[in-house]
């Protein structure tokens, strides 16, 4: 067989098999060695190595929030480089590996009464599964997911772009994304995502079994992986999922019976995952933060002591942002609130990231929207939650008004207070992943009480609901996603793909072979960075472009190139067609618009004297910056 197999590669590669071995390798390298970080704090606080099943997301999740410190930490001494990086990851596994046997109780089979629900979150996540080995094009990873922490691990620490208002964003799945792209690529850091979205529907079980039982737990597990939104992104490097992640195990903890009991250390912990939720995307303080807070309060009563640990907690995990952002702009929720806050960048300074993203974007406030969870009229990326939550929201708020255990009445609290802080921002499906985690839970809980009234009903309920859950299952398979497991498979190419969907990939290839090491490139039309080997001035899709301010401020063409000179640009990167996109996006004519006669002309004669076209590919060309003439 040796002998055949080996001879049968030339007829079809064994490659997708070893890329699938790698993806596995990888997700087994990176949970031990969260195990090892989470192990340990679980310890300090319960006081013992073993780790039960229901505590492993929890022990996880904080293992993950150890790495993203321990990252964070390594940029603030200015040493986040590959080696480093690389280095901790592995060593920490190894500690994994050795805790893992005394720590994890023994696995059991599944439970025959859980075999369905089972088998459509083996579905689920084993398709979403196979479309993590090939980079994705998704936009907003290419953009500042991934590009930012693909820079900082060549600066060694966090870079800051004066014009990139993303890169002010809190970023701690950014952070966790350095281990990935320190040694091996987008495709482990689309996995840690993916790891994720496996450690939230761990959360939403937690809950659930809390609140109906074990039987719950599984069905719940299998709502949160069949919905459409999680299905899709968790495909991709981004940070929905680990919102949902953390934000579940801060609530897990938080809705804990014996939490009362536990040692201070808990509350300090619990309030730490909502930090860091919130370090992964800001709504989280909205969406997870408030309502763990306001479910700890009604559990706990007026307890304050548990209150002010989890608070401080919380703000020790956020806070870093907050004083970065301060000490580099005066403002420290930039690039927010810049009417509050002067910045350092003045009266120039660009208006709010939040007003510049409602103004364009097609998801305006709308109470039909939010009433049905936007079940019916998807929006964003990732916008489908599938039909599932909206029909079994009505048995989740019997759960929540009608409560027969304590955690129901607190899951109630919690997805009311999730549904609020979805509310007040964007009403884009990914968004309300984080919530989906105890709504999930409570809609289970509910739909629990019906089966065990049904009678002989129930197999013809569950039937029900396993229909509507393969039906939303559906909606998590786009045709990119699709093309990507074919790529996966050997099929396809995922380099093709590429090329296909993000315009300015096929000029990555030649900046980082044919430019000086030295060089320095301004992206124009362009904001996605990542992969670009070279010193990058980069801008957000709603600045003013550099070039139009500059031509309005100078005085002939030439000018803008002696300006340039100044800032250390010698490659200029012109992007038209993502120029013609962004120009849409917000609605002007044209990607320098609008710019004065006087300043057009000036430009114009900027691009005929002071650049010399060095490549085009496809719609990107590259230009070298000279004397101007």
């Amino acid at each position: 067989m040796g002998v055949v197999l080996w001879r049968y590669q030339r007829v079809d590669t064994p490659e997708p098999l070893l890329a699938l071995v790698l993806l596995a390798a990888w997700l087994g390298v990176f949970s031990l060695a969260c195990l090892a970080v989470g192990a340990s704090l679980w310890r300090g606080l319960c006081g013992a190595w073993v780790v039960g099943w229901p505590a492993l997301p929890v022990v996880l999740a904080l293992g993950a929030a150890g790495l993203v410190a321990a990252a964070a930490g390594a940029a603030v001494a200015g040493v986040l480089r590959p080696a480093v990086v690389t280095a901790l990851l592995i060593a920490l596994a190894g500690l994994g590996g050795f805790l893992a046997r005394r720590v994890l109780p023994p696995l059991h089979g599944v439970p025959r009464h859980a075999r369905l629900p089972v088998g459509l979150l083996g579905v689920a996540w084993t398709v979403s599964l196979l479309a993590v080995p090939t980079a994705s094009p998704f936009y907003d990873q290419l953009h500042y997911h991934l590009a930012f922490p693909f820079q900082w691990l060549r600066a060694g620490h966090l870079v800051m772009f004066a014009r990139q208002s993303y890169s002010f964003l809190p970023a701690d799945m950014g952070l966790l994304y350095t281990y990935a792209l320190a040694s091996l690529g987008p495709w482990a850091a689309q996995a840690i995502h993916w790891w994720m979205g496996a450690v939230a529907a761990g959360c939403a079980a937690v809950l659930a079994w809390r609140a109906a039982g074990p039987r719950a737990a599984w069905w719940a597990a299998a709502v949160l992986a069949a919905t459409p939104a999680v299905l899709l992104s968790s495909t991709w490097a981004a940070a929905d999922l680990g919102v949902a992640a953390f934000g579940g195990a801060c609530l897990v903890m938080v809705t804990a019976p014996d939490a009362g009991a536990q040692r201070p250390a808990w509350w300090v912990l619990a309030g730490a995952l909502a930090g860091v939720a919130a370090g992964c995307k800001v709504l989280a303080l909205a969406t997870v933060a408030l309502p763990a807070f306001l479910a700890l309060l009604a559990a706990r009563g007026r307890r304050a002591r548990a209150a002010g640990l989890w608070m401080a907690g919380a703000a020790v995990a956020f806070a870093p942002w907050m004083v970065r952002n301060w000490s580099a702009t005066g403002n420290p929720v930039y690039p927010f609130l810049g009417g509050v806050f002067a910045t350092a960048e003045g009266s120039d300074a660009p208006p709010d990231l939040g007003d510049r993203i409602a103004r364009t974007s097609a998801s305006l406030p709308d109470p039909a929207r939010f009433l049905t969870l936007g079940t019916f009229a998807p929006a964003g990326d990732a916008g489908s939650i599938g039909p599932v939550y909206l029909a079994l929201l009505p048995l989740a708020a019997w759960a929540a008004l009608r409560p027969r255990r304590r955690a129901e009445a607190l899951l109630g609290v919690i997805a009311l207070g999730g549904l609020a802080g979805w509310g007040a921002g964007p009403l884009l499906g990914r968004y309300l992943i984080p919530v989906l985690v105890p709504l999930a839970a409570l809609a289970v809980a509910g739909w629990r009480r019906v089966t065990t009234a049904a009678g002989p009903l129930r197999p013809w309920l569950q039937a029900l609901l396993a229909g509507a859950l393969a039906w939303s299952l559906l909606g998590g398979l786009s045709p990119i996603e699709l093309t990507r497991i074919a790529c996966t498979l050997g099929r396809e190419s995922g380099s093709e793909l590429l090329r296909r969907y993000a315009t300015y990939w096929p000029a990555v290839a030649f900046v980082n072979r044919e430019l000086p090491a030295g060089a320095r490139v301004l992206l124009v039309g362009e904001s996605r960075c990542f992969g670009i080997e070279r010193s990058v001035v980069v801008e957000d899709p709603f600045h003013t472009p550099l070039l139009a301010e500059l031509a309005e401020a100078s005085r002939a063409g030439s000018e803008i190139g002696v300006r340039l000179h100044a800032m250390g640009v010698t490659h200029v990167l012109f992007n038209t067609q993502e120029a013609q996109r962004i120009a849409a996006l917000n609605r002007r004519d044209d990607y320098f618009a609008p710019l004065t006669p006087a300043a057009r002309t000036r430009l114009a004669a900027f691009f005929a004297g002071c650049l010399r076209r060095v490549a085009v590919e496809g719609p990107v060309e590259v230009f070298v910056l000279e004397g101007c003439t």
